[in-house]
């Protein structure tokens, strides 16, 4: 931004047109010239929509087109005879950046001019010189009474229109809808308990009743069981009877577990432990007399 922008009377009129604070013009005027640099660096904003020029410049959207009337009003943006929207002076007030970017693009301002040779690098100089003067074009004038309106817009290319959704084969009514897409199906895991086959030697109504609670206690407790140890766990209560295995059953269930065991208190668990125990004694007396006799400590002097 050169000196004395700040102050400069067109500065003034764009604040009082918008409304604002003359500090504002200046940022609006700061960050629309940064813009053109980077994106329109021929200066011409006719391709822009007014609604993109005011977000660039930070100005609010819903006064895009007041935005761009003032600029025009206040001879900030000429509107050049071919209808162009072009940047006051940008050829004069650009930076060098841009004149070297318009020489490497082989681009001209949207006036025509070509950029400024003193502001290209040595060994450009001379390419850029016999380029432009090679290639000459009719130098684009401003518009008379060019800040009294605006341009009309240019207009844009129509989209193309998007290609319709193929019919299903077979037609009926719900041709050219698609059809959702079908869920895949949960696999479900057979239940071994299912389909055993139960002993004779526990096939009674207690027993199968019994049976089908822990079938369904395995299976709420997400806890499933392999054919082979429905077999094995049949195998056990066939051994114990059907009176047994059903108290197992219920023993299991009421303590939440997950194996079988024989009911506390019962009798073949009392003759179990006594087994057990006589083993024990029998295995103990084997180790003592294995060892030997004990021998005896001596007997002091002098006793009786």
């Amino acid at each position: 931004m050169k000196n004395g922008t700040i102050r400069h009377r067109k500065v003034f009129a764009l604040a009082d047109y918008l409304g604002v604070r003359r500090a504002e013009a200046v940022g609006v005027l700061v960050a629309l010239w940064e813009m053109a640099a980077d994106f329109f660096p021929t200066g011409d904003l006719s391709s822009a929509p007014p609604s993109y020029i005011a977000e660039q410049s930070l100005w609010r959207s819903e006064g895009a087109e007041k935005l761009l009337e003032g600029l025009v009003k206040a001879g900030l943006v000429d509107v050049l005879t071919n209808n162009r929207l072009y940047i006051h002076d940008w050829h004069d007030h650009c930076e060098n950046s841009v004149h070297r970017k318009l020489w490497r693009h082989k681009l001209r301002f949207a006036n025509g001019l070509p950029p400024k040779i003193a502001a290209l690098d040595g060994r450009e100089k001379t390419a850029a010189a016999t380029w432009y003067r090679v290639h000459k074009v009719e130098f684009v004038g401003i518009r008379e009474n060019s800040t009294e309106c605006l341009p009309l817009p240019l207009p844009l290319p129509l989209p193309l229109p998007l290609p319709l959704p193929s019919p299903p084969q077979g037609g009926g009514e719900t041709a050219g809808t698609p059809e959702p897409a079908a869920k895949p199906k949960r696999r479900t895991r057979a239940d071994p308990l299912a389909g055993q086959e139960i002993p004779p030697a526990l096939d009674t109504p207690e027993f199968r009743s019994a049976w089908a609670d822990w079938a369904t206690y395995r299976r709420q407790r997400r806890n499933s069981l392999t054919p082979l140890t429905v077999a094995k766990q049949l195998a056990t209560l066939t051994a114990w009877g059907p009176a047994v295995a059903v108290q197992s059953i219920a023993q299991s269930i009421e303590k939440g577990w997950l194996g079988l065991f024989t009911p506390s208190g019962n009798g073949s668990s009392a003759a179990l432990f006594a087994a057990i125990g006589s083993s024990q004694g029998e295995a103990d007396a084997r180790i003592v007399s294995a060892a030997g006799p004990i021998a005896q400590p001596p007997t002091p002097r002098g006793a009786a």
